[in-house]
């Protein structure tokens, strides 16, 4: 039986009656030694067992060490031994140092493996850290999943530059290993490090939010920390579009875009004609520049494009103007065949290549269109903005929000009145007759909404505008303070004769007024 040590609570526990009860219970096994021993009454006596291991360290000096004959020494750079008894068998062997701290390490790992309780909460801080899983694990099968569902390249793109390449990183930074060390307060240290716009840091954040929602489902997480961040306050401003004076001056770049040749078109007179008509398709169709890139020539059926198939399998097309129609019908082929597949592409290109030379195409033309604002200042000009041209224009001719949503392919039409509700005329045209009635019902006309300014010249008109009595709204000029310098021109600094002159002034004034009151009552008495 392993030998035990008893911690005595109670100066007063010498009993050796006591001691033998206590080995007998444990001999008996009717008690455990980690259990308080009730039955034997006060004192409470807690039984611990002691390792049956003898560990320790010592030094082996070499030859000519000062310490020679000390071998607890700490302090010389001898190497370091362990010496072990267990279960009466001796063992001698190096601890590969010559630090006494990193043998005293050394030591505690070998004791603790003869300490049957600490052996079983080493086990279970295995297994617990078998169930982690690791932040790298995590990512990698997020992504993977996002590959399976055939998300688009652009959305799988942002998804690793947020997890892959930013959160990652930061985490083997701040030597973060697992999944469940992602808490509030390191969620919130990482969006601190953020050099991001408003906007850019919102939808950072919606993206980590998914990545969390991701391994919350798959049993990994209990809840999602990032959901307890506080929110990001974005301005947003209006969507911004091209008037029609704008897109003219656009048009008018495309004729003065330089005609050189490259290795994409053989033709150096294409390109220019090309980016022309795309402005123009985009424009009156409300295309995004990858629908219009990718747009099949099958797509074009008379003056209409087809946009989409609805979810009701109802196709969705869109009326273009005669003449774009027909600079489409009359485009050259790029391969030179006729029945190339794609308007503005080659069959052989990828949609990277492809993106890539148009995107280049619409920066230069941008810039030499140089739209300006009215402070002179350039304009913030992008190729989207002729998909919100389509949308705006529409909007203000009268084109309901729900068709107009229809048309720009949005899944909800919350998406169409977040951007676009600003430009919706009915809407205007509804609030202002609302306010109108409002002011019908509380008795105000245009004529009465405009108030008086109160000045000099306007004195009288006041004077009788309060005397008068109408159903509208009466108009209360406010009390103007004594001010010596504006009432009687005198220096604010003799102040004291001001005031006096001032009150003589008013004195004779209402005795003015009061005069021919007083007269009419003395002539009635």
């Amino acid at each position: 039986m392993e030998s035990l040590s008893q911690e005595k609570f109670s100066p007063s526990f010498k009993d050796s009656e006591v001691e033998s009860s206590v080995d007998a219970a444990i001999s008996s096994e009717l008690v455990t030694p980690r259990q308080d021993i009730a039955m034997l009454g006060e004192p409470v006596v807690r039984i611990r067992p002691i390792s049956a291991a003898t560990v320790k360290v010592y030094a082996r000096h070499r030859r000519g060490c000062s310490k020679e004959g000390d071998p607890q020494c700490r302090t010389c750079g001898c190497p370091k031994w362990i010496y072990e008894n267990y279960e009466g068998k001796d063992r001698r062997f190096s601890a590969k140092t010559r630090s006494w701290s990193r043998a005293e390490v050394i030591r505690q790992e070998i004791e603790d493996l003869h300490d049957p309780v600490r052996l079983e909460l080493k086990k279970l801080r295995e297994r617990n850290e078998a169930k982690r899983i690791l932040l790298h694990d995590a990512a990698d099968s997020y992504l993977a999943d996002i590959c399976a569902r055939h998300l688009s390249r652009s959305t799988e793109s942002k998804a690793r530059l947020t997890v892959a390449k930013r959160l990652l990183p930061w985490c083997d930074r701040n030597h973060l290993r697992h999944l469940d060390e992602l808490t509030v307060p390191q969620l919130t240290k990482w969006r601190s490090t953020w050099k991001l716009s408003p906007l850019s840091s919102q939808i950072e954040q919606e993206r980590t939010v998914a990545f969390l929602w991701f391994c919350v489902r798959q049993g990994w997480l209990g809840g999602n920390p990032a959901k307890l961040l506080s929110r990001i306050k974005v301005k947003r401003t209006p969507t911004d579009y091209y008037p029609r004076d704008e897109f003219e001056q656009i048009i008018k770049a495309t004729y003065r875009f330089p005609r050189h040749r490259t290795s994409k078109f053989a033709d150096k007179l294409i390109f220019p004609l090309l980016l022309r008509t795309m402005v123009l398709l985009m424009r009156w169709s409300g295309l995004r520049i990858g629908d219009a890139v990718n747009l099949e020539r099958s797509r074009l059926i008379g003056d209409k494009i087809l946009l989409y198939q609805g979810k009701t399998g109802e196709p969705v097309f869109v009326p273009l103007p005669h003449e774009v129609a027909e600079s489409l019908r009359n485009l050259p082929s790029l391969e030179g065949t006729a029945n190339t597949r794609f308007f503005f592409r080659c069959t052989c290109w990828s949609n990277k290549q492809a993106m890539d030379l148009w995107g280049r195409a619409f920066r230069k033309l941008f810039r030499i269109a140089n739209i300006r604002l009215a402070d002179g200042t350039p304009k913030r000009c992008h190729s989207h903005m002729l998909r919100d041209t389509f949308a705006i224009e529409n909007l203000l001719a009268g084109v309901p929000l729900d068709q107009v949503s229809i048309l720009l392919g949005h899944s909800s039409i919350k998406t169409t009145e977040r951007h676009y509700s600003p430009w919706v005329r009915a809407r205007q045209q509804q609030l202002e007759e609302s306010v109108e009635r409002a002011h019908a019902v509380q008795g105000i006309t245009k004529s009465a909404a405009a108030v008086p300014s109160v000045d000099k010249a306007n004195k009288p008109a006041d004077r009788n505008l309060k005397k008068t009595s109408s159903s509208t709204t009466s108009v209360r000029r406010p009390k103007q303070k004594w001010s010596p310098s504006r009432s009687t021109g005198v220096d604010p600094k003799r102040s004291a004769a001001a005031k006096r002159a001032w009150v003589t002034i008013r004195a004779k004034r209402k005795a003015a007024r009061t005069a021919p009151i007083r007269r009419s009552k003395l002539e009635a008495a």
